[in-house]
C-alpha cells in the first residue's frame, strides 16, 4: 500500500461508544447540574411553606370557636364556627376601614409617583457632581425608622390642622416611601437606551415631550412595579395612622381596625384573624394581576435593556 492510498483510505470501523472530547454530552446554555436543581427546588418549597404558613394559621383560627382557642393548640378545628365571621361582617365600620385604606393607598401612590418620576429621570439622565452620593443618601434614608419623627410630626400636624386627617397620613407615608421609589425608577430609566432620546430630540421634542411620549411608555413595567410598591406601603400603613388618627376613628384604615381587635383584657382572635385575611386579600389579588409586568420590569433592570 502506497502512502497516497494510506492517506485516502477511510479509518477502520470501531464498535462501542466513541471516545474523545467531542463525544461528551454537552449541556445547553440553560441547563444546570442535577444537584443544583434539587437544591433550588428544595429552597423554593421551603420558601413557599414559610410564605403560606401565616395565612394557614389565620384561616385555621378564623373557623375555631372560643373554647378551642383557649384549649390546646391544633390545626384543624373540631367544628366550623362562623360566629367570628358573622360578627365581623355585621359591623358597619369594617367597610369604612376598607374605604379609608383604599383612599390612603391611592393617595400615597399618586403623591409618590408624581414626585419620583421627575426626580428619577433627572438622576438617570443628567450627570452632575454628587449624583452618586445623592443616590446613596436617598437609599440610606430607608435605614431610619418612622418612629423617630412621630413626635415632631404630631406637633406639626396639631399646629397645621392635619392631625386626625387622612391627608396627614398620606403626606407622612409618602415621605418615607419616596426614597426607594426614586431609586427604583432611576434603574428603570437608565435601562432605556439614550439613543432613543437623541432621535426624539432630533425630531424636535423637548425634555417634557421626551419624558411623557418616549420614556414613560417604554417604562410601563417599571412604573407598575413602583406604583405597586407605593400602594402596598400605603395600604399597610399603621404607625402613622394609629398615631395621628386616634381621635378620628371614622378615618382609620384596616390596619388600625385589625389592631382594635386587641382589647385591654382579652383578644377577639376570630375577628382579628378574619380582618387580617380580608386586609391582605386586595393586595394579593392586585399582585397576582400585575405579576407579569413586575417580572418584565425587574428583568429589564437586570439585563440592562
Amino acid at each position: 500500500m502506497t502512502a497516497d492510498h494510506a492517506i485516502n483510505d477511510p479509518p477502520p470501523l470501531t464498535f462501542g461508544p466513541a471516545k474523545g472530547p467531542s463525544s461528551r454530552r454537552r449541556r445547553g446554555p440553560g441547563s444546570r447540574p442535577f444537584g443544583l436543581s434539587v437544591l433550588l427546588w428544595v429552597g423554593i418549597v421551603v420558601f413557599t411553606i414559610l410564605a403560606v404558613f401565616p395565612y394557614l394559621v389565620m384561616l385555621s383560627t378564623t373557623f375555631k370557636s372560643g373554647q378551642e382557642l383557649s384549649g390546646p393548640a391544633h390545626w384543624i378545628p373540631d367544628r366550623i364556627d362562623l360566629d367570628g365571621i358573622a360578627r365581623t361582617l355585621s359591623d358597619p365600620s369594617i367597610w369604612g376601614y376598607f374605604k379609608n385604606s383604599f383612599y390612603i393607598a391611592t393617595g400615597t401612590t399618586i403623591v409618590v409617583m408624581a414626585a419620583a418620576i421627575p426626580a428619577a429621570y433627572v438622576l438617570a439622565r443628567f450627570e452632575f457632581r454628587g449624583r452618586k452620593l445623592f443616590l446613596d443618601l436617598v437609599l440610606i434614608t430607608q435605614m431610619f425608622s418612622p418612629v423617630v419623627l412621630l413626635i415632631p410630626l404630631f406637633r406639626l400636624y396639631r399646629q397645621t390642622g392635619l392631625l386626625g386627617s387622612m391627608e396627614g397620613v398620606i403626606i407622612a407615608g409618602s415621605a418615607f416611601t419616596l426614597p426607594f421609589s426614586i431609586w427604583l425608577l432611576t434603574g428603570f430609566f437608565r435601562a432605556i437606551p439614550v439613543e432613543i432620546e437623541e432621535a426624539a430630540r432630533i425630531d424636535g421634542y423637548g425634555r417634557l415631550g421626551i419624558l411623557f411620549r418616549m420614556i414613560l411608555p417604554l417604562s410601563v413595567p417599571g412604573l407598575i412595579a413602583t406604583g405597586m410598591y407605593a400602594f402596598i406601603i400605603g395600604w399597610n400603613e399603621f404607625i402613622f395612622a394609629v398615631t395621628f388618627l386616634t381621635a378620628s376613628p371614622e378615618n382609620q384604615p384596616i390596619s388600625v381596625g385589625v389592631f382594635a381587635s386587641i382589647g385591654k383584657w382579652d383578644i377577639d382572635w376570630q375577628r382579628l384573624m378574619f380582618m387580617a385575611l380580608l386586609g391582605t386579600a386586595p393586595v394579593l389579588v392586585l399582585f397576582a394581576a400585575i405579576q407579569k409586568h413586575l417580572d418584565r420590569g425587574f428583568a429589564s433592570i437586570a439585563s440592562g435593556r
